[in-house]
């Protein structure tokens, strides 16, 4: 709907408003189309870096004893 998150679709569109949308996928099992309205040639924000598997595995802890805060 645009190139940005959105929470309600009321925010972006209002009922019966024509809009330009593209196919993105048809799900001829389920009876559903897919379609997008974001602007590719409108500046998108930045994404988010994908985290290595490593960075996944690593979580933070607490040491309950102490105020210790350690990563594993």
């Amino acid at each position: 709907m645009a190139n940005y998150f959105v929470n309600n679709p009321i925010d972006v569109v209002k009922v019966g408003q024509q809009v330009k949308v593209k196919v993105i996928d048809i799900d001829l099992e389920r009876e559903k189309v897919s379609l997008s309205m974001k602007d590719d040639s409108a500046p998108q924000a930045p994404r988010r870096e994908q985290r290595s598997e490593q960075e996944k595995k690593t979580s933070f802890t607490r040491n309950e004893d102490s105020s210790e805060s350690s990563l594993k």
